[in-house]
């Protein structure tokens, strides 16, 4: 009874301590994972993110960039990381919505094994540019003209991801049949589209914008939901295409079984980072958007499932079979 005894007030002398070590969180440096390579546009805002929780926080947030494989390799390794609030993974798309449709085994369960803590962005859409030769100017005006010449047109694409289904899911939509061209870097596919070798190119904003802002290139359409602020002229795909809706997104998350009080409080503290108006306008430079803060991780569940959804059936109705 004495041992008893003395163990439970030595257990109660603790208790305030292991309470104040959460609370201290973080103790030492935290770790972002990403699957792209440093210089990559959602890596460049993950440093911007990193950098100034690095001072909020007080010690310092790294930016691990783990690339290849299609970003399954850091994808994994976040999931099987420590659940200590000292590892986080960078995802987007691909870990939400996309991977379980497109590979028949992963490293990891995109529905179990991350819990999301906070939003970087909501919105980061692809253009559809087109030669200055192509003779539509808008999207109503591109359909009317594939339809005039089915298999006449045809469109350049980065080999990455599911910016394979982009154009796919305009012909289905559209009801016109466009010759998809795959390209292996960024920089030829350019290079083809501005002297006309292809008419056509879905690519991202931050690509094609000095091709916009010399003339060389012209934008029909853009493939978010609603047009992005700044290049309010570039008409929304779904404008036309009631149900098109393409868009690249960047959330924070953590191992499932982080504590929940830690997660609280990275979203808090990323919260006014991602409010800030130079933050806001950077990510607009990229054609991304950022609207409602960090939101909660209750917010942040919802979203996941709305474009659980969407691409449900995007895959289901282009009938794509999984690798």
């Amino acid at each position: 009874m004495r041992r008893f005894l003395s163990l439970l007030v030595g257990l109660t002398l603790l208790a305030p301590f292991a309470a104040q070590a959460d609370t201290n969180w973080p103790t030492k440096p935290v770790r972002f994972i990403i699957g792209v390579p440093a210089g990559a546009q959602p890596d460049l805002v993950a440093r911007i993110v990193a950098d100034k929780l690095s001072q909020s926080l007080k010690q310092q947030v790294i930016v691990d960039n783990v690339a290849g494989g299609g970003g399954l390799i850091a994808a994994g390794r976040a999931a099987h990381a420590a659940p200590d609030g000292y590892t986080f993974y960078l995802g987007g798309l691909s870990v939400v919505a996309t991977d379980k449709w497109m590979f028949k085994s992963l490293p990891y369960d995109p529905e179990k094994d991350f819990v999301p803590v906070a939003m970087l962005s909501d919105s980061n859409a692809f253009v559809l540019a087109a030669n200055p030769n192509v003779e539509a100017k808008n999207v109503t005006e591109l359909v009317a003209l594939a339809k005039k010449e089915p298999g006449k047109l045809s469109y350049g694409y980065s080999q990455i991801g599911v910016t394979s289904l982009i154009g796919p899911w305009f012909d289905y939509l559209a009801g016109t049949k466009m010759e998809p061209i795959p390209y292996k870097d960024y920089g030829s596919m350019m290079q083809d589209t501005v002297a006309g070798r292809i008419p056509l190119v879905f690519t991202t904003f931050d690509a094609v914008q000095p091709y916009l802002d010399n003339g060389s290139l012209r934008a029909i359409g853009e493939t978010s939901p609603q047009r992005v602020p700044g290049h309010d002229d570039v008409q929304a795909i779904g404008e036309v295409l009631p149900g098109y809706r393409v868009q690249g997104f960047t959330i924070v998350f953590a191992p499932t079984g982080t504590p929940k009080d830690i997660i609280e409080k990275l979203n808090r503290a990323i919260d006014p980072v991602v409010k800030d108006p130079d933050y806001i306008k950077r990510l607009l430079s990229y054609g991304t958007t950022i609207r409602g803060g960090a939101g909660t991780p209750e917010s942040i569940a919802t979203f996941e499932q709305q474009e659980r959804d969407n691409w449900g059936n995007i895959f289901t109705k282009l009938k794509y079979e999984a690798q």
